[in-house]
């Protein structure tokens, strides 16, 4: 896939930070709205190729981090 796009279109209101393993901490956003665009598809299965584009939106997503500092 080329020409790519990735949009958060909704932020999220629901945080969670807690204490990770190591001097690291893990940081939780949810309830995120996104939407994906590509404008060159291709996928071929046997001797049949679709080409075209995609659009995808995302309703809820949960993302999560850690953070960590190392020594």
């Amino acid at each position: 896939m080329s020409s790519n796009t990735f949009h958060v279109s909704e932020g999220s209101k629901n945080f969670d930070f807690k204490a990770g393993s190591h001097n690291s901490v893990i940081v939780e956003a949810n309830g995120l709205a996104a939407s994906f665009h590509s404008n060159s598809l291709r996928y071929k299965e046997l001797f049949v190729t679709a080409k075209g584009s995609i659009d995808v939106s995302i309703s809820s997503m949960s993302v999560a981090v850690e953070l960590g500092i190392v020594e």
